[in-house]
Parts: structure tokens; C-alpha cells; sequence
């Protein structure tokens, strides 16, 4: 029982190692104000479609596409997350390096 347990934490956690906020938690992801930019706009691109998702559930979709509104929601708050404090972490550092 405990084997089987750990074989699926294992794999969830390597599903979670390609999701695309992975990408931008790099140091040069932080440092790259682009990098930044785009993790904002995906991070609303993926509550938008989490949303139309949402809206076809209510309407007599399919059961399993709640588990894509759960995915959609969860990377798009990371990556909203990720381009605020980016920001912020790019910001103080910029701040902290113009200090003698």
C-alpha cells in the first residue's frame, strides 16, 4: 500500500515538474522583465479559459472537464503569483545594487 502510494505522489509531482510556470522560476526568469511580462499574460490567459470552462460545465458539460478548471485555475494564479513578485524581487534588486 505505502509503494503504491509513493508511485503516484512520484508521479504527480514529475506531472508538475512540466507545467509551464516551472519555466519562470529560474533566476534569469526572475531577472528577465519579458520573462515576467509573459508569465502575467499567461497567467490570465489560463483564467480566462479556466472561466469559459466553467461556464460550459454549467451548461451540462462533461464531469472531467472539472479537473481542467482545477489545472487551468492553479496555473494561472502561479503565474499571475510569479509575475507579481518577479517584479517585485527585480525591483528591489535594482535597488539594492544602485546603493553604494
Amino acid at each position: 500500500m505505502f509503494v503504491l502510494i509513493r508511485n503516484v505522489g512520484t508521479s504527480i509531482q514529475g506531472a508538475l515538474q512540466l507545467s509551464p510556470s516551472r519555466r519562470f522560476r529560474t533566476e534569469l526568469g526572475r531577472r528577465a522583465g519579458f520573462g515576467v511580462a509573459i508569465s502575467g499574460l499567461l497567467g490570465i490567459g489560463y483564467l480566462l479559459v479556466a472561466a469559459v470552462f466553467q461556464v460550459l460545465l454549467e451548461r451540462g458539460g462533461p464531469g472531467w472537464l472539472h479537473l481542467l478548471v482545477i489545472l487551468f485555475i492553479w496555473n494561472g494564479l502561479t503565474l499571475c503569483w510569479q509575475a507579481v513578485f518577479g517584479t517585485a524581487g527585480s525591483v528591489s534588486a535594482r535597488l539594492r545594487r544602485r546603493r553604494p
